[in-house]
Order: structure tokens, then sequence, then C-alpha cells
């Protein structure tokens, strides 16, 4: 079985795949991908680069000047979602293939799954719920400025909504020992899927 896990910007979604990990389960980190997609594809890069000026900027800072550019607009953002996106979906399935062949549950992190219409990759969905102040308290302890999360936060689909569309909710409000028992009970739903 393969779950899509998504939620929020700094939902704790991150924190709550690397339990599963920590746990033996396989797991995909979708921003990883793209990570690896932007180092490893040549054609890639450098349309990136043309498409946002960004010629003379070394591979290895190339994220970092990504970001800085846009997340200040939506309009750049999108093209950038144009050009990456299908690539990293294309590896996603891959990467679901080979590891859903050797293994009972696969776990996916996907930021954007239900925004990128993703819902078909996955046999069951997973939402990590936090409130909006939640996830704008931890976007600042990661260096992002209230700005910066507040403009990724409404480039997503609400919280409220996403819990609607996912299969399972997992809340995370308190603490991280609350989310470890959220994990388990997680993995004893999905033993009865």
């Amino acid at each position: 079985m393969v779950i899509g896990i998504t939620g929020s910007f700094c939902s704790g979604k991150s924190a709550f795949v690397k339990i599963l990990a920590k746990k033996g389960y396989k797991v995909i980190d979708a921003d990883e991908v793209a990570h690896n997609l932007l180092d490893s594809d040549k054609r890639i890069a450098v349309k990136i680069k043309r498409t946002f000026g960004l010629e003379r900027t070394q591979a290895g800072s190339l994220r970092g000047e990504l970001r800085r550019v846009v997340f200040k607009d939506a309009n750049l953002l999108d093209k950038l979602e144009e050009i990456i996106h299908p690539g990293i979906v294309k590896r996603l399935r891959r990467e679901i293939s080979v590891l859903s062949k050797k293994n009972n549950l696969v776990f996916v992190e996907v930021p954007l799954l239900f925004e990128k219409n993703l819902g078909n990759l996955f046999d069951k969905t997973v939402v990590v719920y936090a409130s909006k102040k939640e996830c704008l308290a931890r976007a600042g302890k990661k260096g992002f400025s209230l700005e910066q999360a507040a403009f990724i936060l409404r480039r997503q689909i609400n919280s409220r909504d996403k819990v609607k569309l996912a299969d399972f909710v997992i809340r995370n409000n308190k603490s991280f020992e609350n989310l470890e028992a959220e994990a388990d009970s997680l993995l004893e739903k999905l033993d009865y899927c």
C-alpha cells in the first residue's frame, strides 16, 4: 500500500515522516526528489537559470536563489512549477514502483499532493494538520520571514479543506511525543485497510 502524506507548510510533515522512517518504513520525500532533480538534470537547471535570469548562479546555490526569487511572486512560482513538476512526478512514480514491489507500506511525503492533483498515485492519503498560528511559528524558527511563510500558505489549499480530502488526519499542535503516538495510531489503522 502506498500512502501519500501532505499538510500545510510547516505543519510537521517531515517530522512525522522521520518517525515512520525510524520505525523502519520506506519513505520517499518529494522535496528531496525535487532537489536531486535540480542537481542532476542539467536541462532543467539550464532552463530554470534562463527563465529566472540566474545564469551565473552556481549549481549548489541555485535552490537558495530560486527561493529568494519565486517566493515573492506567484507568477514566477507557477513558472518554476511548470518546469520542474513533470520531472518530479515521473521520478516519484519510478521510486514508488520500485519500493512498493518490496514493501507492504511505502510512505510518500508530498507537500502539494492535493494542489497538484496527485491523489491517484496513492492508495490512501494522510494530512498532517497544525493550526495556521503553529505553522507560522515553526516557519519563523526555520528562518522564514512572516511574509514568506504567509505567501507559501496562501498558495496552498486551506488546511481545513485538506482535512476533508484526506483519508486520515494527524493532529500536530502538541508535543513530539504526541506526534509519535499519532504515528502508532495511524499504523494500527492501516493494518485494517
